[in-house]
C-alpha cells in the first residue's frame, strides 16, 4: 500500500506544480516550500541538546484551534520543549499570528519518501502530534521506523470516512496503529476508530480541545466591543463565515429583519474576503462599509468585514448569528465560537459534519433553516422575546463550559509519557 501511495504522489505532483499557474493559493505552497529545509535546518542550529523539539503538524488553520489550547499546556509545563508548528495549507501559514506561542512555523515539506527523510535528519523531533485528520504516510512510518512517539489529539472518524472503504483501510489500519496514543472527541469517534484498530488500549476518549481554545477567548473578549459605539445595546445579526450558497437564503431574511426592527444592524463575514461578494452586499444593504474603514465616530447601518481574524471576536458582539457553510458542499464552519458567547444560532441542512453543531442541535441553542422564511419566522420570535432569547443563550453557553478539560487530560498523558 505504501508503494501505490508513493506512486500516486508522484503522478499527482506534476499536476500540482502544473496548478499554481492558476490557483494562487496553490503557487503560494509550492514556493513556500521552496527553501523550508535550508531554514529549518538554520533554526535547528539554535537549539541545544538540552532541548527537544515536538512537532505539532495542523492541515490549515482549523486545525491550529485544537492544537493552540494544547501548545500553551506544554508550554506551561516544560520550560526545555521547543514547539515546532508545520502547516499543510497556505490558508493556515499565511494567516497565522500566534508567533509568540511556537519556536518555529514553517510548510510541511511534501509528504516524499526522500523529503521526509532529510526533514527528519534536520528537526529530529522528539515527538509528533497529528491533528484531528492529519495523516501523512511517509511522515508516519518513517518517523516510527525511528522510534519517536507519535499522537493524534482530537480524533475525528466518520461513519462514510475513505479511510474506512475497502481499498484503503488496510493502509490507514497501518498508520493508526502507529500511535502511541489516540486521543478521541466521542463516543462515536471511539466506535468507529475500533472498525480500524482491534488493540483500543491506546485510544483515549478526551473530548475536542477547541472547546478550551474558545473558552480562553471568551474570557480574553467577553467585555471586548469591536464594532460602532453607537451600535451599543442595539440587536446585531453576524452572518459568518458567508458561501455564495448561503447568500440566497440569508440576505433576504435580513432585509425584512431590518424592515421589521429598524435598530437591528448586519454583519456581513464571507469566508473567503478576497471574494465576498461585496458588491452583492451593498445591492441588499445600501449603507454598508467596509470593516477595515471604519471610523471611531463611524455610525453605518450594516459592515462587510473584509479582513481575516476577527470573526471569533466579532461573535462577542453578536444578538444573533448565522454561520455558513450548510447550503453548500465545502461543509459547516465553526458553531462553537458564537456559543461560547451565548449567542443563539442559525445554520443550514448540510451540518453533518460538526459534531458540535449536532449536539448543540440537540440542546436547543443552534437552528437549522432550510429557507429564508424560517430564519425570518425563528429570529423575528428571538428578538420579540427577551426570556426566550436568554434561556437559548444560556443553554448555549452551558454546553461549552461542560465540555472543557481536553487539554488538561491530554498533557497529563503526555507528561505520564515522559514527553514532556
Amino acid at each position: 500500500m505504501l508503494f501505490i501511495y508513493n506512486t500516486l504522489l508522484l503522478i499527482a505532483a506534476p499536476f500540482l506544480y502544473l496548478s499554481g499557474f492558476f490557483s494562487p493559493k496553490i503557487r503560494q505552497g509550492i514556493v513556500g516550500r521552496k527553501n523550508v529545509l535550508r531554514d529549518i535546518a538554520h533554526w535547528r542550529e539554535s537549539i541545544t541538546e538540552q532541548h527537544s523539539v515536538i512537532l505539532i503538524n495542523c492541515a490549515s488553520l482549523g486545525e491550529y484551534e485544537q492544537a493552540k489550547p494544547l501548545i500553551k499546556k506544554i508550554r506551561e509545563n516544560s520550560a526545555k520543549t521547543r514547539i515546532a508548528l508545520s502547516f499543510v495549507s497556505p490558508s493556515g501559514f499565511m494567516n497565522f499570528k500566534d508567533r509568540e506561542l511556537v519556536d518555529v512555523v514553517f510548510y510541511l515539506p511534501f509528504d516524499l519518501p526522500w523529503t521526509i527523510r532529510k526533514f527528519l535528519d534536520i528537526l529530529c523531533p522528539s515527538a509528533i502530534i497529528n491533528t484531528s485528520y492529519d495523516m501523512w504516510g511517509n511522515l508516519m512510518i518513517q518517523a516510527d521506523n525511528r522510534n519517536i512517539p507519535q499522537y493524534l489529539i482530537s480524533a475525528r472518524l466518520r461513519p462514510s470516512s475513505s479511510k474506512l472503504q475497502f481499498y484503503t483501510i488496510r493502509f490507514y489500519r497501518r498508520l493508526y496503529k502507529i500511535y502511541r496514543r489516540i486521543f478521541a472527541v466521542s463516543i462515536e469517534d471511539y466506535a468507529n476508530l475500533r472498525k480500524l484498530l482491534s488493540n483500543m488500549e491506546n485510544v483515549i476518549i478526551t473530548g475536542d480541545t477547541r472547546y478550551d481554545g474558545v473558552e480562553e477567548r471568551y474570557r480574553k473578549n467577553k467585555n471586548k466591543h469591536l464594532l460602532p459605539i453607537a451600535w451599543n445595546d442595539k440587536p446585531i445579526f453576524i452572518l459568518g463565515s458567508l458561501h455564495r450558497e448561503d447568500i440566497s437564503v440569508v440576505f433576504p431574511a435580513m432585509q425584512k429583519l431590518e424592515n421589521k426592527y429598524p435598530d437591528l444592524h448586519v454583519v456581513v463575514v464571507p469566508h473567503e474576503p478576497a471574494n465576498g461578494n461585496y458588491e452583492e452586499t451593498c445591492k441588499y444593504f445600501t449603507d454598508t462599509v467596509l470593516y477595515s474603514q471604519l471610523m471611531p465616530k463611524t455610525n453605518p447601518k450594516n459592515i462587510f468585514v473584509d479582513t481575516i481574524g476577527d470573526l471569533a471576536s466579532l461573535y462577542f458582539s453578536a444578538t444573533l448569528a448565522y454561520v455558513g457553510g450548510g447550503f453548500g458542499t465545502n461543509g459547516l464552519h465553526n458553531v462553537m465560537e458564537p456559543a461560547v458567547a451565548g449567542v443563539p444560532t442559525f445554520i443550514g441542512p448540510r451540518n453533518q459534519n460538526s459534531l458540535e453543531a449536532q449536539a448543540l442541535i440537540h440542546e436547543g441553542a443552534v437552528f437549522v433553516i432550510r429557507n429564508s422564511d424560517e430564519l425570518y419566522g425563528i429570529a423575528s420570535s428571538l428578538l420579540a422575546d427577551k426570556d426566550h432569547y436568554e434561556k437559548i443563550s444560556q443553554i448555549a453557553r452551558g454546553y461549552i463550559t461542560r465540555s472543557l478539560g481536553a487539554s488538561d487530560k491530554i498533557i497529563k498523558i503526555l507528561k505520564n509519557d515522559h514527553v514532556i
